[in-house]
């Protein structure tokens, strides 16, 4: 998984079930969409800014790995949380929905 946002700046990653509503988390832009539980799969810091990438922003990277022996077909949301390029403010990613397949 790759978060891009402000250069040098921290990030987070989360997994969480679908959540059944948004959650707005005030001084954060955008709402969180992971149900109980959260864990945090992922934290660091940014790249330098990177002219290659969108806007040039820095980036992050973290590998998910899914435990063996996690059930086929459970489902559960993935998000970032960071800091804006644009106005360096702590944001919320879009979620990505996924499920354990075969």
């Amino acid at each position: 998984m790759t978060h891009f946002g402000a250069p040098n700046s921290f990030f987070a990653i989360g997994v969480g079930t679908v959540p059944l509503f948004c959650v707005p988390v005030a001084g954060i832009a955008n709402d969180l969409l992971l149900g109980n539980p959260i864990l945090t799969i992922g934290v660091g810091f940014t790249s330098n800014r990177l002219a290659s990438t969108p806007c040039a922003q820095g980036t992050g990277q973290f590998v998910l790995r899914v435990p063996p022996g996690t059930p086929i077909g459970i489902t559960f949301n993935v998000q970032s949380l960071g800091f804006s390029t644009s106005t360096g403010l702590a944001a919320f990613s879009p979620a990505i929905s996924s499920s354990v397949g075969i």
